[in-house]
C-alpha cells in the first residue's frame, strides 16, 4: 500500500519500467515469488512512458525508490512490442506486420487516462531510453532481458547490488513457463495473470516475425541512433 504521508509503499520495494514486452510483468514474478521485496510498476509514473521532466524536488520521479529499467537487443524488442501492438491494448498501430509496424506511428495509452503519440516504435524506443540514461538519478540500474533469461539467477545479484545484499535467504531465482500478461502494482499473489502460451512459445513466434524483416527493415532499426542508445545500456548494464 501507498503510504498517504510520505507518497511511498510501506513495505521493501522497488520500481520496475521498460517499454511493453520488455520483461517488467516477468521481473515482477520474479522479485515477489522469490524474496520479501515488492515490486511496483506505476509508483510516480506510468512504468511505459518516458521518465517525465523533473519539475519540483519533492516529486515522486526524485525519491529513493530504487529502479530497475530494463532493456534488450532492439530488433528482438521491436518483435515484441509489435506483439503487443496486435492485442490492441496499451499499444494502438496501423501497421498490419512487423515490416509496416516499423514504419507507422504508435499511440499508447493506460486505461485511456492519458496518451503519448509517436512518429514510430523506434522513435518511442530511443526517446525512452535516452531520458532513462540521462535521468539524473543514483539509484537507477539497468538491466540487459535477455542475460538474465540465460541465467536466471544473475537476478540476486541485481537485487544484491540495490539492498547492499539484504534479504540472503532468498530462494534461488527461476522464471515460469507460462507467459505472464498484463499485471498491476498489486503484489502477484493477489492475481497473477497468464496469457494462454508459455515463454518458449512466445520466443519461437518472436524469432519467426524477425526473419521475415528484409535489410531494409533491419536498417531502420539498427540505425546509428538506436546503436548508440543500446551500446551505452549495454556498457550501464548490472549484468
Amino acid at each position: 500500500m501507498i503510504n498517504p504521508e510520505t507518497h511511498e509503499p510501506d513495505s521493501p520495494h522497488v520500481r520496475v519500467i521498460g517499454p511493453p514486452r520488455s520483461g517488467t510483468n516477468l521481473i515482477k514474478y520474479m522479485i515477489e515469488t522469490h524474496t520479501d521485496l515488492s515490486c511496483w510498476f506505476n509508483h510516480g509514473w506510468w512504468k511505459h512512458a518516458v521518465i517525465p521532466p523533473l519539475m519540483h524536488q519533492g516529486a515522486a520521479v526524485s525519491d529513493s525508490t530504487p529502479t530497475i529499467v530494463l532493456f534488450r537487443e532492439p530488433v528482438m524488442q521491436m518483435a515484441s512490442f509489435y506483439k503487443a501492438a496486435r492485442q490492441g491494448r496499451i499499444v494502438l498501430s496501423g501497421g498490419k506486420d512487423l515490416k509496416s509496424f516499423l514504419r507507422s506511428p504508435i499511440e499508447m495509452s493506460m486505461n485511456g487516462d492519458y496518451k503519448y503519440t509517436y512518429a514510430s516504435p523506434v522513435e518511442y524506443w530511443c526517446q525512452f531510453y535516452f531520458a532513462a540514461l540521462n535521468w539524473k538519478a543514483n539509484n537507477r540500474y539497468f538491466v540487459d532481458l535477455d542475460k538474465l533469461l540465460a541465467d536466471p539467477k544473475k537476478m540476486r545479484d541485481v537485487l544484491y547490488r540495490i539492498f547492499n545484499f539484504r534479504g540472503s535467504t532468498w530462494l534461488p531465482f527461476e522464471t515460469p513457463r507460462e507467459y505472464i500478461g498484463l499485471n498491476s502494482d498489486q503484489h502477484i499473489s493477489r492475481g497473477l495473470v497468464y496469457e494462454d502460451t508459455t515463454i518458449d512459445e512466445e520466443d519461437k513466434l518472436r524469432r519467426a516475425i524477425v526473419d521475415e524483416l528484409e535489410p531494409a527493415d533491419l536498417a531502420l532499426v539498427l540505425s546509428d541512433r538506436v546503436a548508440g542508445v543500446y551500446a551505452e545500456l549495454t556498457s550501464q548494464s548490472c549484468i
